[in-house]
């Protein structure tokens, strides 16, 4: 079974009230150890060295299993994002557990997934229902489900 929480949190102009930035460091202590990929994404941003956000999503999308890299590494490159408008960043025990892109559903082959839907809102899925409840009461308006 896989557990979802949609975080719907919103600010006064009705745009989602967390950047991916403040949500990696609400789920950090948790999921910090993991081995994470980028499976899509679509955002605005400027990024160090000179590396643009056309090659990065480019970069992702030719990847079989997307751009793989360490909790650090999503981390700092949160940091450079403006607006995730749509994107799948999945976590897991080990490198070589992140399945290819191409799964129709990482949220059973993984130990997280965390998506961004249309700037609306937050995904986050896991088959690990403990943390799932904890992420849950982080944020105000979250709907929890079991699929």
């Amino acid at each position: 079974m896989v557990y979802v929480i949609e975080i719907k949190d919103r600010d006064q102009d009705g745009a989602s009230a967390l950047s991916l930035t403040k949500l990696l460091t609400v789920i950090e202590p948790d999921v910090s150890h993991l081995s994470w990929a980028i499976f899509s994404l679509w955002t605005t941003g400027d990024l160090k060295g000179g590396k643009s956000i056309l090659s990065l999503e480019r970069g992702i999308q030719e990847a079989p299993k997307g751009l793989e890299m360490s909790w650090k590494d999503l981390c700092s490159l949160a940091a450079d994002l403006w607006q995730v408008v749509d994107g799948v960043f999945v976590g897991c025990q080990d490198k070589a557990t992140i399945p290819d892109r191409s799964v129709e559903d990482p949220c059973i082959l993984c130990d997280i997934v965390v998506e961004m839907v249309d700037s609306s809102y937050w995904e986050i899925c896991s088959p690990n229902k403990q943390l799932m409840e904890r992420f849950s009461k982080r944020f105000l308006d979250v709907v929890m489900y079991s699929q």
